[in-house]
C-alpha cells in the first residue's frame, strides 16, 4: 500500500514542478505582451529579447516520462500565451502602418515618420517571434524524467512551493533586470552571473541554455530542475539529428505554428522586399523567420512551404518528416490578407498591394488553382483602381494567374468572362505603359475563351479575337503620339500570329494601318519602323495564299522605305539604317516566295529605271538573288 501511494504521489510532484515551470514561461510572455500594449515594444526591444532568450526551452515543453508517458500540465497555458503574444505583436504592426483616410497616405513628411515608426516596431516583433518559435522549436524532443521504478530509492530534493518561489524570483529579474548597487542591494540577479552560450544544436546560435557559473546560482532552482536541464541539452543534439518529434512538444508547436503562420507570412511579405516602410533590419528579420518557419514546418525551400505537400500532385519531394502545414501557407496567409483586400480598406493599408503581389509571385501551376477564389477578386479590384500605376499591377497579376491556371479551371464558373470584361474597356486607354501590359494579357484571356482560329475543322465564325483587333487597329489608325504606336505595334505582331489566316476579314484596314507606319519616320532609332517591318512579316506568313491580291499594296510602302533610308539626309543612325535595310529586303523576298514574277518584273522596271540610287538598287538586286 505504501509503495503504491509513492508510485502515484511522485509523478504529481513531477507534474507540479513542469506546472510552475509553464506558468514562469508564461509569465514571462504576458509580461511582453504589456509592454506591447504599453507603447514600449521599440524603447525596451533588447530588454524583452534578452528575457525571452533567457527563459530555459524546457519551460515551454512537456515532460516525457521513461515509460513513454508525457506530463502536459500547463501546456495549455503556455500554448495560448505563445499564441497570443505573436498575434498582439502582428497586431500591433499591422495597425501602426494602416493610415486613417487614403489622403493620409498621400501626406509625405507626417506619415513618413510613421513608417519610419513602423519600421522599427515591425523589426523588434519579427525578431522576438523568431525568438519565442525558435524555443519551441529547440526543445523538440520532452525532457525525459527517470521512471518511479528508477527513481523509487532515491531521495527526492525539496519542490512544490520552494520550487514556485524560485520561478517567481527568476520571472521578477528577467522582467526588471539586474539591481544595482546604487539600489543599496548589489547585484541580485543571478542572471548576469550566467553565461549564455550556444547550447550546440542543429541551428547553432540560435538556441541559447543557462550554464551556472558559481554555487549561488545553482540554489536558485531546485537541483531536479538543473538536471534535466543539463540533460535536456545532450537529447536536443540528439534530437536534431534525428529529425523526429515527440507527441505532447507536437502539440504544442503544430498549435501555435497554425495559428500565427498566416499573419506571420502577411508581415514578412510586407517587410521582404524593399519599400518606405522598411528597413534593412526589417527585410532581414523578416527572410530570417520565414526560413524559420520553412524549416520548422518540415519543408525544403520558401515556395514549397507556400505552395504545400508537393505529393498532393503526385510529385515527389525530399520532406523533413511531417509536414505541419501540408496545405502550405498561402492559403492561410491569404487569408487573414483577404480583411485588408477590401474596395475601401485596402489603400489604407498601405503595403497590401505589394504583399498580395510578392505571395502571389512563389505560388504556380498546379497549386494556385486550389486558391483562385482567394486571387482573382483582389487583383480585378486592382484593374478597377482610378490610377494608373494600380491598374498595371492588376493587370500584371491576371496575367501570372493566367499562366500558372490550366484554363478549363478559369472557364469554370465564367471566371475568363469577368476577366474580359474588365480587360476590355481598358483597349480604348492610350497609355503607353498600360497598353504595354494590356495586350499581352488580353491575348492569353483570348486563348483561354476562344477556340483557336487557326483550327479549320470547321466553318470559322467572328469571334473576340475579331472585336479586340478592330479596337486595337482603331486606336493605332489616326494615333500620332510616337510612343503609343510603338506600343501598338510591337504587340500587333502576336494578335496577328494567333489569328491565322482569319485576319484577311480585316486585311485591307491592316495594310492601310502599316502603310501608314512605314512612310513616317518615328525618332533616329526608327522603333516603329522596324517594328511595323516584323508586323508585315508575319501578315504575309499568316496569309500567303491570299497575298497575291495585296501584292501592289504591300510593295509600295516597302521601295518607298528602301528609297527614303537611302538618302543621306536621312537623320537616323546607321545601325537603324542597316536593320531597316535588312527588314525590308525579308519582306520583299516573302513577297517575291508568295507573288512570284509579279515581284519580280516590278523589281527589273525599278532597278532599269533611272530614278533610284545606287543604295536601293543594291537592296533589290539582293531580292531577286535570294
Amino acid at each position: 500500500m505504501e509503495d503504491g501511494h509513492r508510485l502515484t504521489s511522485k509523478p504529481t510532484e513531477e507534474s507540479s514542478q513542469n506546472t510552475e515551470a509553464n506558468m514562469a514561461a508564461s509569465e514571462i510572455l504576458r509580461s511582453i505582451s504589456a509592454e506591447v500594449e504599453n507603447g514600449l515594444l521599440v524603447e525596451k526591444r533588447e530588454h524583452l529579447e534578452h528575457m525571452v532568450m533567457q527563459t530555459p526551452s524546457a519551460w515551454f515543453h512537456p515532460i516525457l516520462l521513461a515509460s513513454g508517458d508525457v506530463l502536459e500540465d500547463g501546456v495549455d497555458g503556455v500554448r495560448e500565451a505563445c499564441t497570443e503574444t505573436i498575434l498582439l505583436l502582428l497586431c500591433h504592426c499591422h495597425s501602426s502602418l494602416k493610415a486613417k483616410s487614403e489622403e493620409e497616405v498621400d501626406v509625405g513628411d507626417a506619415y513618413g515618420k510613421k513608417l519610419q515608426q513602423h519600421s522599427k516596431e515591425a523589426h523588434a516583433a519579427l525578431s522576438i517571434i523568431s525568438i519565442i518559435l525558435r524555443k519551441l522549436v529547440s526543445k523538440e524532443h520532452e525532457e525525459r524524467v527517470p521512471s518511479n521504478d528508477e527513481r523509487e530509492d532515491t531521495v527526492q530534493p525539496e519542490c512544490g512551493l520552494q520550487a514556485h518561489e524560485d520561478d517567481k524570483k527568476k520571472v521578477h529579474n528577467l522582467q526588471n533586470g539586474p539591481k544595482t548597487d546604487s539600489e543599496g542591494t548589489g547585484p541580485s540577479n543571478k542572471m548576469d552571473e550566467c553565461q549564455i552560450r550556444p547550447s550546440g544544436t542543429a541551428e547553432g546560435a540560435g538556441h541559447f541554455s543557462i550554464r551556472a557559473q558559481n554555487e549561488e546560482m545553482e540554489m536558485m532552482f531546485p537541483q531536479e530542475v538543473l538536471e534535466r536541464l543539463q540533460e535536456g541539452s545532450s537529447r536536443e543534439e540528439e534530437a536534431a539529428k534525428d529529425g523526429g518529434t515527440s507527441t505532447g512538444t507536437n502539440k504544442v508547436l503544430r498549435h501555435v505554428v497554425k495559428a500565427v503562420t498566416g499573419p506571420c507570412v502577411v508581415l514578412c511579405a510586407y517587410h521582404y522586399n524593399k519599400h518606405p516602410w522598411t528597413t534593412r533590419g526589417s527585410q532581414q528579420a523578416s527572410k530570417s523567420l520565414l526560413s524559420q518557419l520553412t524549416q520548422t514546418c518540415g519543408y525544403h525551400s520558401l515556395p514549397g512551404f507556400l505552395q504545400g505537400s508537393s505529393q498532393q500532385h503526385g510529385e515527389e519531394e525530399p520532406s523533413r518528416g511531417h509536414h505541419l502545414i501540408p496545405k502550405g501557407a498561402f492559403g492561410l496567409a491569404l487569408g487573414e490578407l483577404k480583411k485588408r483586400l477590401t474596395r475601401g480598406e485596402w489603400k489604407k493599408n498601405i503595403g497590401t498591394q505589394q504583399a498580395f503581389v510578392w505571395l502571389l509571385a512563389h505560388i504556380k501551376h498546379p497549386y494556385l488553382g486550389e486558391h483562385l477564389e482567394l486571387c482573382l477578386p483582389p487583383s480585378l479590384l486592382f484593374v478597377d483602381d482610378y490610377k494608373m500605376e494600380n491598374k498595371i499591377v492588376g493587370i500584371q497579376c491576371l496575367q501570372y494567374i493566367l499562366d500558372n491556371v490550366d484554363p478549363t479551371e478559369m472557364r469554370w464558373y465564367g471566371r475568363a468572362e469577368v476577366v474580359y470584361e474588365a480587360l476590355h474597356p481598358l483597349l480604348y486607354n492610350y497609355k503607353p505603359d498600360l497598353i504595354e501590359t494590356l495586350y499581352p494579357c488580353m491575348l492569353r484571356v483570348l486563348r483561354v475563351l476562344e477556340r483557336d482560329p487557326k483550327k479549320a475543322d470547321r466553318p470559322r465564325q467572328p469571334s473576340r479575337y475579331d472585336k479586340v483587333l478592330q479596337v486595337v487597329l482603331t486606336n493605332m489608325e489616326g494615333e500620332q503620339r510616337i510612343p503609343v504606336r510603338q506600343a501598338c505595334a510591337r504587340h500587333l505582331g502576336p494578335f496577328i500570329e494567333a489569328m491565322g489566316i482569319t485576319v484577311l476579314w480585316h486585311m485591307k484596314r491592316l495594310i492601310r494601318v502599316l502603310a501608314s507606319y512605314l512612310e513616317a519616320s518615328d525618332g533616329t532609332a526608327e522603333t516603329g519602323r522596324i517594328l511595323s517591318l516584323g508586323v508585315l512579316q508575319t501578315v504575309i506568313v499568316q496569309t500567303w495564299p491570299r497575298i497575291p491580291c495585296h501584292c501592289v499594296d504591300l510593295m509600295k510602302p516597302l521601295l518607298r522605305l528602301l528609297v527614303d533610308i537611302s538618302m543621306e539626309t536621312t537623320n537616323i543612325t546607321a545601325q537603324a539604317r542597316n536593320t531597316l535595310r535588312t527588314e525590308s529586303i525579308k519582306s520583299l523576298i516573302l513577297l517575291r516566295r508568295c507573288c512570284g514574277s509579279v515581284v519580280e518584273d516590278s523589281i527589273n522596271k525599278v532597278i532599269g529605271s533611272d530614278i533610284v540610287n545606287s543604295f536601293t538598287k543594291e537592296c533589290l538586286e539582293q531580292v531577286l538573288a535570294e
